[in-house]
């Protein structure tokens, strides 16, 4: 607590930080590289689907609803 004080929020300022570092160690452990650009290793990935983003998202709330509804 020394380090994040005891003023309102530290401990919460304290679990983030200390949930960044082992996720951290987690990712050095299991050899994950996180890419420097992120965005562009995405782009053109889903180029080959010919709904828009707006049907897709129309499409993923249906498929929620149909599965809140089957259980």
């Amino acid at each position: 607590m020394e380090c994040y004080g005891y003023s309102r929020g530290s401990l919460s300022k304290a679990a983030a930080d200390a949930i960044r570092r082992w996720i951290r160690v987690q990712e050095t452990m299991a050899g994950i590289e996180i890419p420097s650009e992120p965005v562009r290793v995405l782009r053109g990935l889903l180029s080959h689907v010919e709904k828009s983003s707006v049907e897709l998202q129309h499409e993923a709330a249906e498929i929620r609803v149909d599965r809140a509804r089957a259980r």
